[in-house]
């Protein structure tokens, strides 16, 4: 977890101008059929869920195991009447391999396992190497401390919103730039507080991003509760020890062939217009990716069989996007946007940021497109909230070129309790929570696509 489409007439964009007014009532009786539908398939989508993630849990860009679970997707499309086509990625290909991290809080006398992950993309480490810990609490901190030669530990906590979710955005700089700010300050590898507020000792991992300007160095996350550990013992004066092992690599030429799953349901009157609905079918290598972003997937496919079984034909194209490659590369949602740059979108949604409780809709473009939203807002019953934010990371392609986007909006509060980890499995998510995204996405879809 990073506008929609209505009254913008942005010719140059590509983007019609659609109708002022309201949907009309007659698109009530779909509504309500679509929520009826929704709601007793709620059994069906939680199986689609778990026919995914537990045959195919660890879809990391490059692995077979996401290339098995792209090809599931397109058959369970293609057996819902809802014939799905493969458009080729390249995406890049990093194997983990082994991982290990001990700590010495005396110096080197006595030594401690702790769980470590290693950050996407990471180097290795030659064999297991031994590094004294230096605790950063900032950059502006780095700048003050000798880190020459050893590792630097970013032991920043996480803030929380005021509805309690994590806030992402204050700390997820030092997973993707912190490897650079250390390794230029001399630190020989880092290690990094792993991104939550609350933690059962589980390390997140996610990507990062190194600066061909500066030395790559091995980079990973330690728990919360290890890093504070650490921190604790430095405060008192004591050195800190570590013996870390990485061997993350990229594979062969460190790229390799992988597919965007594409399905839609042609438009009667307005086929050339798009409504995208949108989730990224690859995870992480730990845990099953149940909530980043397999229930997501779910949802996105649902609604759009739901839509198909209405027996009516919507206005406008609704197409279904499974991307590739969102979280290592982002390279799902370039080809895509390549791919279909003479497509005129008027709606693109993405679902990312887990299955839990749907609030609303969170519309990333001006407040024309707010307006509008908030008209839509009255179909939806408790899941109406609705404010201006990030629509989603595969559709950052599409927002460049102001393409309206929304993304699905839901009580995030526990979502970076499990982002990113082994935790990330299928009993964490509600069915009901699930079936209520399948709702909100398709009714979104139906009133974007008949406005």
């Amino acid at each position: 977890m990073r506008e929609i489409i209505l009254v913008l007439l942005l010719l140059s964009c590509g983007t019609p101008k659609l109708s002022t007014q309201t949907t009309s009532q007659l698109s009530k009786p779909h509504l309500l059929k679509i929520e009826s539908e929704a709601k007793s398939r709620t059994n069906d989508t939680y199986q689609l869920l778990a026919d995914l993630v537990d045959t195919y849990p660890h879809r990391l860009s490059g692995s077979a195991m996401l290339e098995s679970a792209i090809a599931w997707s397109k058959a369970t499309l293609d057996k819902r009447g809802l014939s799905a086509t493969l458009e080729p990625v390249m995406v890049p290909n990093w194997v983990r391999g082994q991982e290990s991290l001990e700590i010495s809080l005396d110096g080197g006398t006595t030594w401690r396992t702790i769980p470590l992950i290693g950050l996407g993309g990471t180097v290795a480490t030659k064999n297991v190497e031994e590094f004294e810990i230096v605790v950063a609490n900032s950059y502006e901190d780095l700048g003050k401390l000798d880190v020459k030669g050893k590792a630097v530990l970013f032991d920043v906590p996480m803030p929380s919103h005021e509805d309690g979710s994590g806030n992402y955005g204050a700390v997820s700089h030092y997973r993707m730039d912190g490897p650079n700010k250390a390794s230029n300050a001399g630190a020989s590898a880092m290690l990094l507080r792993s991104l939550t507020t609350r933690s059962m000792r589980t390390p997140h991992t996610g990507m990062l991003d190194y600066d061909d300007a500066s030395p790559k160095i091995p980079a990973a996350a330690i728990s919360t509760e290890d890093s504070e550990l650490i921190s604790r013992a430095s405060r008192q004066g004591k050195i800190v020890k570590a013996k870390l092992l990485l061997s993350g690599a990229y594979s062969g030429e460190g790229k390799s062939q992988s597919s965007n799953v594409v399905a839609e349901i042609m438009g009667a009157e307005l086929p050339k217009e798009v409504v995208v609905i949108s989730a990224h079918i690859d995870s992480w290598d730990v845990g099953q990716g149940a909530h980043d972003d397999g229930g997501g997937c779910v949802a996105v496919m649902q609604a759009l069989s739901i839509i198909k079984d209405l027996g009516v034909t919507p206005k406008r194209t609704i197409r279904m996007v499974h991307f590739t490659n969102e979280e290592n590369g982002l390279e799902g949602g370039k080809a895509y946007a390549k791919a279909h740059q003479d497509d005129v979108h008027v709606l693109a949604l993405e679902s990312d940021t887990g299955s839990f409780t749907p609030r609303g809709l969170r519309y990333q473009g001006d407040e024309t497109l707010g307006n509008r939203v908030r008209q839509w807002s009255r179909y939806l019953g408790s899941m109406n909230r609705v404010d201006k934010g990030f629509a989603g990371a595969d559709l950052i392609p599409l927002t460049k070129k102001k393409i309206p986007a929304v993304g699905v909006w839901l009580d995030t509060k526990h979502y970076f309790d499990l982002h990113h980890t082994a935790a990330d499995t299928l009993d964490k998510v509600d069915k009901h929570d699930l079936a209520k995204q399948v709702e909100l996405i398709a009714k979104v879809a139906w009133l974007a696509a008949n406005e």
